[in-house]
């Protein structure tokens, strides 16, 4: 349980009220134009002149940071493609612009770094193939993507990828994440009527929220994985075995008999820490502890869900946005559907890229760290779109993660300064806008609230070393 001293509740009730407040702007220029893909646009399967006929002699003639655009006309492509430059590969629609591989290898590879691929379908007319994308190279962003038929949909050998909104089905294992495959994001999905939906083979790191994870034989599977998230999703079942401190929260686990089970070696100690929390497991259980049946060696071992939900989750698509700090980077889930204006209201600020660059300017341990209006030299950044209104819901409260907005003494006067909290402070709740929480991330929290602070620009808490957001992006809109 986190205490405070009297010290830092009379600090607390000073910044409470002087959020943003007597703030004299010292600059405003900031650039409110909206992030666009860069580079030159190469057009496959079009009718006009200059269209290529083929994806791959369009990748290949394409440079670093180029969009290689495939209309669907000439669809199906029959061709195997390897991306090995930095490039957004696009196609017109979906459900009309497929590609098909074959039973060769992969469909898709790809081996060079910040690839976006998106707008596909991938399948193999021929009978069932070996690998829709082949993820080598990290940072990619796979979306909008159907895959069926393969014994792997979708393999990961690398790091912080996005798969967000793909539809993958009738595969061996739908999802699979390699060794090599750390700190992913798995959102927005179906995974449905494969042998394995998503198999962790000793990844770690990895976010799985907002998917339908339905109708396969084994729905999730870590093996030897750590530090795993598995929220917000409906699943047919999850097995972890042998898996530390993965934790599985606010899911529904509905239509099935197995719901849940785990194992550990003999090697290994059963007290591993996986955390069970909130999730639905059907029927009325709110009450009553969810007993979780598995096994250590030989003998059984029991985990529990201790604060089982009552009532199935709605599963809702919420933007997530990714704050990546010189001190690491957290993740957040943003409740649009509670929070509609202050939702919009930040996620335009992110998607204008307003907040890159900008600093933790106020951190005070055990209460809040708050940025999004300073650069690290003091110079003060205004919000290009304005105040908007005070906008409060009971069910959004100001818990251990919270994300919520900065204002003065006026309600009504919150722009892009915003602060999240260490340690719940529900006194706040009800006079401040919390519009979110963190999903991944509390250890990167609790780093920065625990840095060294001073007085400098005239203020106070603001730490010695500076603490900035390299880059603040959406996950979806």
């Amino acid at each position: 349980m986190r205490t405070m001293t009297w010290e830092k509740i009379l600090a607390t009730g000073t910044i409470v009220l002087f959020m943003t407040a007597g703030v004299i702007p010292v600059a405003e220029s900031v650039s409110t134009e909206k992030y666009m893909l860069g580079g030159t646009m190469l057009y496959v399967g079009g009718i006009g002149p200059g269209n290529y006929s083929h994806i791959q002699d369009a990748i290949d003639d394409a440079a670093d940071g180029d969009t290689v655009f495939v209309y669907d006309n000439s669809s199906p492509y029959n061709e195997n493609i390897s991306v090995g430059k930095s490039i957004t590969v696009m196609g017109k629609n979906r459900s009309t612009t497929v590609i098909d591989g074959g039973v060769s290898d992969s469909v898709i590879s790809i081996t060079a770094g910040s690839v976006t691929i998106s707008g596909f379908t991938i399948r193999s007319a021929g009978g069932t193939g070996h690998t829709g994308i082949d993820i080598r190279a990290g940072n990619a962003k796979i979306s909008d993507i159907s895959i069926s038929k393969y014994s792997f949909g979708i393999s990961v050998f690398s790091r912080y990828n996005i798969i967000s909104n793909a539809k993958i089905t009738d595969c061996s294992r739908g999802i699979y994440l390699d060794y090599t495959g750390d700190s992913n994001i798995i959102y927005g999905s179906t995974v449905s009527r494969n042998n394995e939906g998503i198999y962790f083979d000793d990844s770690e790191s990895n976010l799985v929220i907002c998917n339908n994870i339905s109708h396969n034989s084994e729905g999730i599977w870590l093996n030897s994985g750590y530090g795993n998230t598995i929220v917000h999703n409906n699943i047919d079942n999850i097995t972890l075995c042998n898996s530390r401190h993965t934790s599985i929260e606010s899911n529904n686990f509905i239509g099935n008999s197995k719901h849940a089970t785990f194992s550990f070696s003999f090697q290994q100690s059963p007290f591993s820490q996986n955390h069970w929390s909130h999730n639905y497991w059907g029927g009325s259980t709110g009450l009553i502890p969810k007993l979780i049946v598995g096994n250590w060696w030989i003998f059984p071992w029991f985990n529990f869900d201790w604060q089982p939900a009552s009532k199935p989750y709605e599963i809702t698509k919420n933007p997530i946005v990714i704050i990546n700090t010189s001190m690491g980077t957290m993740e957040i889930e943003l409740y649009g559907d509670k929070m509609p204006i202050t939702t919009e209201n930040f996620v335009k600020l992110v998607e204008s890229r307003f907040y890159d660059g900008i600093i933790f300017h106020r951190v005070i341990d055990d209460f809040v760290i708050q940025g999004g209006g300073y650069y690290p030299d003091g110079t003060y950044v205004k919000s290009p779109y304005g105040p908007i209104e005070l906008e409060t819901n009971p069910d959004v409260m100001h818990v251990d993660g919270a994300i919520s907005m900065a204002r003065t003494s006026d309600p009504d006067s919150a722009t892009s300064q915003f602060f999240i909290c260490d340690g719940a402070q529900h006194r706040l709740d009800g006079q401040y806008a919390a519009f979110g929480k963190v999903i991944r991330g509390m250890d990167v929290l609790r780093a920065i609230a625990s840095v060294d602070t001073t007085t400098k620009h005239g203020m106070q808490d603001w730490p010695v070393d500076e603490v900035v957001m390299n880059s603040v992006t959406l996950l979806n809109r």
